[in-house]
This record gives structure tokens, sequence and C-alpha cells, in this order.
């Protein structure tokens, strides 16, 4: 993946981090993320080839690295701002 540009958007509010956390607890189960894993693969979002025992994903396009650049911003995002709110700003 490339190097992702900063994000120009505002901070995110507590009621809004809550929606995002939300969803990330909705992924945080190993078996969930394996099924997404497998729908990604199906929806053509990564190729995946085998080596051996093991399975090798890569993102299939550019578009699909925008979407997880999209998704590392949003965590980044949600870090920074409970790292200010730790912080008493």
């Amino acid at each position: 993946m490339s190097p992702r540009a900063k994000s120009a958007h505002a901070p995110l509010s507590l009621p809004m981090l809550d929606a995002v956390a939300e969803q990330f607890r909705a992924l945080g189960e190993p078996a969930r993320l394996k099924l997404l894993q497998l729908l990604l693969a199906a929806a053509g979002f990564v190729t995946r080839r085998e080596e051996g025992t093991k399975s090798v994903y890569a993102l299939s396009d550019e578009t699909t690295e925008a979407l997880c650049s999209i998704m590392c911003d949003r965590v980044t995002r949600r870090a920074e701002s409970e790292l200010r709110v730790l912080r008493g700003r």
C-alpha cells in the first residue's frame, strides 16, 4: 500500500466515535474477519494465490487500496481523538 495522505477531516464527536467503534467491534472476531476476507476475494477486492498450505492475499487495484486507506484514516482519527480525551484536551 502506498503512503496515505494526512486526513483533512475534522475530529469526530464522541457519539460518532462510538458509532465507528461499534462498526469495528462487529469486525473484532477472527471468524468474522475470515468471512470478510473470503467475501472481499469473492467480490474482487483482493487477489489470492496459494503458497504451499497458505493463501497469500493482495489488493486487486488502486480503488481497493483507497478503500483501505479510508478505513486506516478512520482508525487513526479515532485513536488520535481518544488520545486527546485521555490527555484532557
